[in-house]
């Protein structure tokens, strides 16, 4: 099914986040309708995101409803990429994976979430700047749902 996407538009100079500095602001979000998920069902969020390449810090956040499923601190670079999947074990409980090469194995045990998919829940970014002269961009957006019965 087709979700329609909320993209926030904080315009500067360069028509990019440039707004007050340390605080969150939603850079885009969908909102998953309840129970679409089903008990074992999944997300795929995927999210670039570019900015000024300087010594400051640019948070870069991927939110499953209120809590952050990964929170990036970036300097001296011009961007990043999120890809993160999001299972439901039941419709209470949530599995996110450790970021993992392909094929490798990890020692780091899988984040569990608490959040009830059978109400509406908003997938977010989020964007966060410590200099009000930086800018971010989010580049693109795009969240994959795959439900099950």
């Amino acid at each position: 099914p087709y979700i329609p996407v909320s993209l926030t538009v904080v315009t500067g100079s360069n028509s990019a986040y440039t707004a007050a500095t340390g605080a969150d602001v939603i850079m885009g979000s969908v909102v998953i309708p309840a129970n679409l998920l089903g008990q074992f069902g999944q997300i795929d969020a995927h999210a670039s995101m570019s900015y000024l390449d300087s010594a400051n810090d640019k948070i870069t956040k991927l939110n499953l409803g209120a809590p952050a499923v990964v929170s990036l601190t970036a300097t001296t670079t011009d961007g990043l990429t999120i890809r993160k999947r999001i299972a439901n074990r039941y419709t209470g409980q949530q599995v996110i994976q450790a970021d993992l090469a392909e094929g490798a194995a990890s020692g780091t045990t899988a984040s569990l979430l608490a959040i009830d998919t059978t109400a509406d829940v908003v997938v977010s970014v989020t964007g966060q700047k410590e200099t009000a002269t930086e800018y971010m961009v989010l580049e693109t957006f795009s969240v994959e749902v795959l439900p099950t019965p």
